[in-house]
């Protein structure tokens, strides 16, 4: 069980829709078997330009949770 407030980690990058974001990256580091995948490039081609940055690092913070 990974416990950790994604709410709040969201907030404080200044967007707290970003939350889905931090939990998938908590997500796919917990389930292991996923870091094949160029989640940056994922992220580029499934989100609204001015959100790749913060979507970035909201997945960044989400697998280091």
């Amino acid at each position: 069980v990974l416990s950790f407030k994604a709410a709040d980690v969201a907030t404080e990058l200044g967007n707290p829709k970003a939350m889905n974001i931090v939990l998938l990256g908590a997500l796919v580091k917990a389930m292991g078997g996923l870091d094949d995948i160029d989640w940056d490039a994922e992220i580029e081609a499934n989100v609204k330009p001015k959100f790749v940055e913060l979507n970035k690092k909201a997945f960044e913070l989400g697998k280091n949770a």
